[in-house]
């Protein structure tokens, strides 16, 4: 069993940079206004010391570091039938600090080679939320190859922590803030445009392929892998290290199935992959590998339950520490509502997704044989066109988790659902059962009265299982007269179908 982690150095880290910083400000606002009259240039240094350090306090960040987008380049001959390549179109753009008021706006997209700037229109920015922005791209025509560098600023009010006390100087400091005007920020993240092209088309089926082969079940989304790989992410540009700088994972909770290996990305953000930095992981066993951007962090799940990675990171130059965490879990997911048996031409929308675990993470293969027929995510909608047996293969974070299997079969034949109700002196009861659909209508069945002193049957309440697509009717048959009462009957459906070799089924039973 692993040991707890200890997460108490990163939480002492972050109160005494937000202690510092207050206690910093707390000092300058004592001071304001007690310089003597003939030096007023104090108080306006103290200002501007105010105002530098709600500066600093301002952060804009994006959640990746990098967007991979691949596309097919004008007038290529390209064949990618089979091959499913994500294109990562969206960031999260996240604001820091203490403010109000913030307001994001893309500022600039220049090609990294030619230094050619690019319409703003080439993407969208829409705000969510008090401190957050969806950044979407949109690549303009003609689409072409390259790495493009696209800068995010952020405009806020700048306001005192809460914690500066009392109201008369957290009045002046907003006073002193506010006529300085705004505080700004910005970010800058790369977006690759990758035209494929047949070798590297070559190279995913390959990764595809061996990836059936040995039975890792990542098929579905191999190229994904592979085309992170096979994509040049541009490092960080070089300048001197930011104080305050953060390690941000990509996934804050990683699902993983039991015993499997897991990965997880690690970005900086506000200083860069410096050789003097020591990175340990714990427990012991966890993997780290520099990037140009980051840190790759890999290991094993643990056999159940939840396990948190804790990455630590050391400069030696000034002995500053980068802490991050995430959590590893191979708890089981929820199992799907799959029905065992299912029929040729019906659709069936299944959930496979989990409760606590994001949909985007989630994939879902149809396989039949070696053949993957369909695929989507956490939610898939699938219409067999053939019987036989099927496999539901999920996968979580593009590794195989779990399969469930199915029959597929042609439509049953409509049947009488258990023995006829003869205990009302006046009425028969008769349930029936019919399957799916016909041309888009439902395949309701018809009671057929053969013969018997009854009047034609009367639907009495019908029901649908959407998941067994059964159709469920009930019949009231009026008796036309007293006593022993013989009937034969038989089911129709939309199909005209009374089963399935087209005999005629009918049922002979007496109500006393």
């Amino acid at each position: 069993m692993n040991a707890p982690v200890q997460r108490g150095p990163i939480r002492r880290r972050k109160v005494s940079v937000e202690l510092y910083f207050v206690l910093y400000l707390s000092a300058i606002i004592l001071l304001l206004g007690t310089t003597p009259l003939v030096n007023k240039g104090g108080d306006t240094e103290l200002e501007e010391a105010i105002v530098q350090l709600s500066l600093r306090d301002f952060k804009v960040r994006a959640k990746r570091a990098a967007l991979v987008y691949p596309f097919i380049p004008a007038g290529a001959s390209v064949d990618t039938a089979g091959l499913r390549l994500r294109r990562d179109s969206i960031n999260l753009i996240v604001a820091s600090g203490t403010f109000a008021d913030v307001r994001f706006a893309i500022v600039a997209i220049r090609d990294s080679a030619s230094g050619q700037t690019l319409p703003v229109e080439c993407a969208s920015l829409t705000q969510q939320g008090n401190a957050t922005a969806e950044f979407r791209w949109r690549p303009c025509a003609p689409q072409r190859q390259g790495v493009y560098l696209v800068t995010v600023a952020g405009v806020a009010t700048p306001l005192p922590p809460e914690s500066i006390r009392p109201p008369e100087l957290r009045q002046r400091v907003i006073e002193i803030l506010r006529r300085r005007g705004s505080i700004r920020d910005s970010v800058t993240f790369a977006v690759t445009m990758m035209g494929l092209n047949g070798d590297i088309v070559a190279a995913l089926r390959q990764s595809s392929t061996a990836d059936t082969a040995t039975g890792s079940g990542a098929a579905i989304d191999t190229s994904l892998a592979a085309l992170s790989m096979l994509t040049p992410v541009p490092p960080q540009p070089l300048g001197i290290p930011l104080i305050g700088g953060e390690l941000q994972v990509q996934s804050p909770t990683v699902i993983a199935a039991p015993g499997s290996t897991w990965r997880n990305q690690v970005f900086f953000t506000g200083f860069t992959n410096s050789p003097d930095i020591t990175f340990t992981a714990s427990p012991s066993s966890v993997s780290v590998i520099r990037n140009p951007n980051g840190l790759t962090i890999s290991g094993v799940a643990p056999a159940s339950g939840k396990q948190q990675i804790t990455l630590r990171g050391i400069r030696a130059s000034d002995r500053q520490t980068f802490n991050a965490t995430f959590t590893v879990d191979a708890s089981p997911l929820d199992g799907p509502d799959l029905p065992r048996q299912m029929y040729v031409g019906e659709n069936y929308v299944i959930e496979f997704g989990s409760q606590g675990v994001p949909n985007e993470i989630v994939q879902v293969a149809a396989v039949v044989g070696t053949d993957t027929i369909a695929s989507g995510g956490a939610r898939i909608n699938f219409t067999p066109s053939r019987t036989g047996n099927i496999t539901f293969v999920r996968f979580v974070n593009r590794k195989r988790y779990d399969s469930y299997s199915a029959t597929v079969m042609p439509l049953p034949a409509p049947n009488f659902n258990g023995q006829p109700d003869c205990s009302d002196a006046n009425f028969i009861t008769i349930r029936t059962t019919s399957y799916g659909s016909v041309r888009g209508i439902p395949n309701k069945g018809q009671l057929v009265v053969d013969e018997g002193n009854v009047e034609d049957p009367i639907q009495d309440d019908y029901q649908y299982n959407s998941r067994t697509k059964a159709h469920q009717q009930t019949w009231k048959l009026r008796r036309k007269g007293k006593g022993e009462t013989p009937i034969t009957l038989h089911i129709l459906d939309q199909r005209g179908s009374r089963d399935p070799n087209g005999r005629s089924r009918n049922v002979q039973f007496s109500c006393q």
